[in-house]
């Protein structure tokens, strides 16, 4: 698959903002051609926790130190669904955190910098021996 992934800063308000920009492939859609909200799910999941892997939070840290992150909500907003072979830019990046979660933004946008979807999620840092919070 053809993609690009590049950081975005604004030191002016601390944001870091991690940027993909793919094409969404056949496989990943549904009967009408538009991406599958599976898909969807899979691209906003996986681009966090790899936005949280090159900052050093990869699964190997996290493990070594006896640690899990678990999405523990999200709520997406759809403006328009992506089409089949459309090319898509993908956005994410923390917001300030509070005790144990992190809370996170995304953004799907199309190639003419239309946004097509908005979400949110919060995520919980867990102790993995005692699985507590």
């Amino acid at each position: 698959m053809d993609y690009k992934k590049f950081y975005i800063e604004d030191d002016s308000v601390g944001k870091k903002e991690f940027h993909c920009e793919l094409t969404a492939q056949f496989s990943q859609s549904d009967m009408n051609g538009n991406l599958s909200l599976a898909s969807i799910l899979s691209i906003t999941s996986d681009g966090a926790v790899e936005d949280f892997a090159l900052r050093g939070m990869d699964y190997l840290m996290l493990k070594n130190n006896n640690f899990g992150i678990l999405v523990s909500r999200s709520s997406y907003r759809f403006h328009r669904m992506p089409k089949s072979s459309e090319r898509i830019e993908f956005v994410t990046w923390e917001e300030k955190p509070q005790p144990l979660q992190f809370m996170r933004v995304y953004q799907i946008y199309d190639s003419n910098k239309n946004l097509l979807i908005s979400a949110r999620s919060t995520w919980l840092c867990v102790d993995l021996s005692s699985r507590r919070i």
